[in-house]
């Protein structure tokens, strides 16, 4: 099994071959597998891939100084990641676990870290139950996922899949929650794993007076991925309201997800 560092070393490779192949849909950003302190975490919450605003600001300058979240070719000086040496890739699991010690993007992440302290877990304290972030996909695409050309998609999921299982096989994380069905359904394709789905009517977003958008819980259990065996068994619980949506999730139904999980984890040993 590889270790975290071989981990984002083989992603670097990757990387490189995915930009030359695709220059116009995937970013020579480095690959993020995983964002805050994954060796500490019991508890993480999943996304998809990450955003470029993890890289650059709002007009598209890249992040520089204080603000810059994660070492960039340009910041390194360097050409390709494939010519990156082993102090680099350290560097860059060094900042995958100070992620949340320094700046993050918190108008993602706060949202998130609501839920799950209802389960006593945060991604921003030292105290009690720690918790990180994982994404399906390491790499960022230079538009948006769903954007993406489904091409592209499944060939990133394909180049993920044993990078995620390997890094939560690496890592002592007993529960994994899915914000959002584009999660949800990205996870399923990755995993294999066939989740139940049961409708929560306290999540149940009205959309005017006739329209309504129902919630639905999803569980499940797994114990390897891809043929990779994770070594213990990890509980999977997910929502299909994505938190940050811009269609507005309302407080009641964030309460409702929150008091869910909570009840769930109540049954796991975080």
């Amino acid at each position: 099994m590889k270790n975290q560092t071989a981990i984002v070393r083989t992603l670097m490779q990757e990387l490189h071959q995915l930009t030359r192949s695709f220059p116009s849909e995937i970013a020579s950003w480095p690959p993020i597998p995983w964002f805050g302190n994954l060796n500490e975490s019991k508890v993480a919450t999943v996304g998809i891939n990450p955003s470029n605003k993890e890289f650059v600001d709002n007009e598209g300058l890249e992040l520089s100084s204080h603000s810059r979240r994660f070492p960039t070719l340009g910041a390194l000086g360097l050409e390709c990641w494939k010519s990156a040496e082993i102090d680099i890739t350290e560097a860059l699991v060094q900042s995958y676990n100070t992620y949340f010690q320094r700046n993050p993007y918190d108008i993602w992440f706060k949202p998130l870290d609501n839920i799950i302290k209802s389960i006593g877990a945060s991604y921003y304290t030292r105290n009690g139950l720690s918790a990180c972030h994982l994404d399906l996909v390491p790499f960022a695409t230079i538009n948006k996922w769903s954007s993406t050309h489904s091409s592209i998609r499944s060939r990133l999921l394909k180049n993920s899949k044993e990078a995620f299982a390997s890094t939560v096989a690496t890592s002592n994380l007993k529960v994994l929650i899915l914000n959002g069905t584009s999660v949800i359904n990205t996870f399923v394709e990755l995993s294999g794993l066939a989740l139940h789905r049961t409708q929560a009517d306290g999540w149940k977003l009205r959309r005017g007076p006739s329209k309504a958008v129902n919630g639905w819980a999803y569980e499940g259990t797994i114990s390897e991925i891809g043929g990779l065996d994770l070594g213990r068994e990890i509980r999977i619980f997910g929502y299909n309201h994505n938190i940050q949506s811009s269609f507005g999730v309302t407080r009641e139904a964030r309460v409702s997800i929150s008091d869910w999980l909570s009840e769930k984890c109540d049954y796991v040993s975080v």
